[in-house]
């Protein structure tokens, strides 16, 4: 798509009133870095200033951020000399050093004497390094647990402190979040990280953890001590709700069965009692050495509040745990699943009975899928950064399943089914619990041989021109993928296979339905000059539905690659009749070697540019004895970053392992 680097940001269902303005760095953040290995100050300022003539065509005013550091960098080595030495040379443009908060000032004000506004934009910025997402999964388990756990920590010390029941734990606190924020820099909690790194960090993740719990321990033990816990049974067991709004959900606990005064054996006798008398069965998930450990659904508590229910032993056997059951079959107030053993036990039918919305696309199963990947990206070179499957893989609904049945428990029903899809062996359960609208898909992986495969879970619903929407760790935002191009052979198409992350959930929405299609993301195309009048008024407009939006312009600068952009759109809206595309064309290639990529013509806001590389946007070489992009992004040519870069030399490697920025950005004014 074609966007500005500097925008405005808006969360989808914000009111728009004040986005954030943002800058995407159109060339990645190491751009100007590699201009310090120049022979002298004359030749870094003549690499700056082919970089700048680059970055000028993206940047949204006259003020073109251009990034002078890299990961844990010195200072530039011709910087300075090149700012004085050009500024006493020349009077336009400016160069000047400053932080990231000059330029956003200057942003500001020159659009303030335009009297404009940056460009709307309610869309997530997708990543492109997504195979940092997947790699070292034991580690964004990790803080994922301890950040969680950090929270609910914060939410009850807050609350049994405004009650006075303790002092406020603001060192503990902050000591866990300083763990959690050392590990959260891009090259530690997403894995791309050298061995040492991952031990000297595994200490941070588990104190945060311990910190994080003891607080949480002690904060509930403040408030249930302080609760009124007598009723009809002889152990209370006090539920909090560290949540805005009102939950029903499972509750786990173990049980000292000497309270009850019953043995492991006699465990299907235990059963719960709300305020009011009502008695309720437990599950029971296990039973020895005199504790059990016992499930029982909680309903109706309230939002930063507590509710008790009290375990007893009830005369006559009313729990249990899983048992054999027959059919294929499991249901609840909310859904009716069925499997197909023939299919890897997958649900061929899930259906909606409070709506009668068959849920699945018919004749497909949910699977797991497992593709071989390469252990390298056959372009980029770095393998921990990216997704790097060989095909679509294997499926589990590809083969029947080992073994599928179903159990059924005094709270709900499952399905189970196991099953090897080349070197993984698997267990699948579909749980559907009672009182409980939700289906419950659970994989676990019981066996693992060998390297370089990369595990997916497959769910077809049903939802007719959807797109995947997800929490990140900034934002609610759409992503786009795809999932089952080779990265290798196919990678002149998708280059990356961009799947989203997810903070804490994800999803398929369509939340606008049009004549022929449902609306997901959008793109509103604009005029190559000028705002329509309610520009902002509809991104705002629709990110309320869910529909997150990118106003672009035909001729203007491009944010990835057309390739990208073309899967990605799944709606454009032309606020103005736009111009004709910008031709394409070839430059100029050996006789022998591979053909090379198409390279597009951008020019335009006075740019003296020739012929651009249609996927990366550096200059095409213009010599007949030369048939790469001078960023060496076509094949045969190793590129080590996602965008363009026309200053990073052949060969030349991110490490990783190293922590830490120090980036002294170069502004200069067009």
């Amino acid at each position: 798509m074609r966007l500005p680097a500097e925008y405005e940001w808006i969360a989808p269902g914000d009111s728009g009133e004040q986005g954030l303005l943002l800058h995407y760095l159109p060339a990645h953040y190491s751009a100007g870095w590699f201009s310090h290995r120049a022979p002298d100050a004359e030749a870094a300022a003549e690499q700056l200033l082919e970089l700048y003539e680059l970055l000028r065509t993206a940047a949204a005013t006259k003020n073109v951020l251009i990034p002078l550091g890299t990961d844990f960098s010195w200072p530039h080595r011709w910087g300075l000399d090149v700012q004085h030495t050009w500024n006493r040379r020349y009077c336009w443009p400016r160069m000047e050093h400053s932080g990231p908060r000059a330029h956003f000032d200057a942003v500001r004000a020159e659009f303030a004497a335009r009297a404009e506004r940056p460009l709307p934009v309610t869309r997530e910025m997708g990543p492109v390094y997504t195979g940092k997402d997947v790699t070292y999964s034991d580690v964004k388990q990790a803080h994922r647990a301890a950040e969680n756990l950090l929270e609910q920590a914060e939410t009850f010390a807050a609350l049994a402190c405004a009650e006075g029941l303790l002092d406020h734990p603001a060192q503990t606190l902050g000591k866990a979040w300083r763990h959690l924020l050392h590990a959260a820099h891009h090259d530690a909690v997403t894995g791309t990280f050298s061995d040492q790194v991952y031990l000297d960090l595994l200490p941070t993740w588990r104190e945060a953890h311990e910190l994080a719990a003891a607080v949480r321990q002690e904060a509930l033990a403040a408030l249930t001590d302080a609760a009124d816990t007598r009723g009809p049974g002889p152990l209370a067991v006090t539920v909090h709700n560290p949540v805005s709004w009102t939950r029903t959900d499972l509750v786990r606990t173990s049980v000292d069965l000497a309270a009850l005064g019953l043995t492991a054996a006699q465990a299907h006798r235990i059963s719960v009692r709300d305020a009011d008398g009502r008695r309720a069965p437990v599950h029971v998930e296990a039973a020895g050495d005199g504790a059990a450990e016992v499930v029982f659904l909680a309903e109706e508590v309230p939002s930063l509040g507590y509710r008790t229910w009290w375990l007893e032993a009830s005369e006559l056997p009313l729990s249990g745990g899983w048992e054999p059951a027959d059919g294929l079959v499991v249901e609840n107030e909310a859904f009716r699943a069925e499997a197909e053993p023939e299919r890897g036990g997958g649900l061929a039918r899930l259906l909606d009975r409070r709506t009668g919305q068959e849920l699945m696309i018919a004749g497909e199963v949910d699977e797991l899928v497992v593709q071989d990947e390469y252990d390298q990206h056959p372009v980029f070179g770095e393998g921990p950064w990216h997704l790097l499957p060989k095909g679509p893989g294997t499926g589990s609904g590809s083969a029947p399943a080992a073994s599928c049945r179903v159990e059924r428990g005094p709270l709900g029903a499952r399905i189970v089914a196991t099953g090897r899809t080349g070197p993984v062996r698997w267990t699948r359960t579909t749980t559907l619990w009672d009182g409980l609208d939700r289906v419950e898909l659970t994989t676990r992986v019981d066996e693992f041989h060998g390297s370089d495969h990369l595990l997916r879970l497959r769910i077809p619903a049903d939802v007719p021109g959807a797109v995947p929407v997800a929490e990140t760790a900034a934002a609610v935002g759409r992503g786009f993928a795809f999932p089952e191009v080779d990265a290798g052979a196919d990678h002149t198409r998708a280059p990356w296979t961009l799947d989203s992350p997810c903070l804490n959930w994800f999803a398929l929405s369509a939340p606008l339905a049009g004549p022929d299609r449902a609306l997901g993301a959008a793109e509103i195309v604009l005029p190559d000059a000028g705002t329509q009048d309610g520009l902002r008024e509809l991104v705002v407009a629709l990110g309320r539905y869910g529909v997150t939006a990118t106003p672009t312009r035909p001729a203007g600068p491009r944010w990835a690659t057309s390739r990208s952009t073309a899967a990605s759109r799944t709606s454009g809206s032309p606020s103005a009749a736009p111009r004709p595309m910008p031709s394409r064309r070839r430059c100029w290639r050996r006789p022998t070697p591979p053909t090379p990529r198409p390279y597009e013509s951008t020019r335009g806001r006075g740019s003296r540019r020739g012929p651009r590389c249609a996927p990366c946007g550096a200059p095409a070489a213009t010599s007949p004895e030369s048939w790469t992009c001078r960023s060496w992004c076509t094949p045969g040519r190793r590129r080590n970053w996602p965008g363009p870069s026309p200053l990073r030399p052949p060969g030349s490697r991110r490490g990783a392992g190293r922590g830490g920025h120090a980036r002294s950005p170069v502004r200069g004014r067009a």
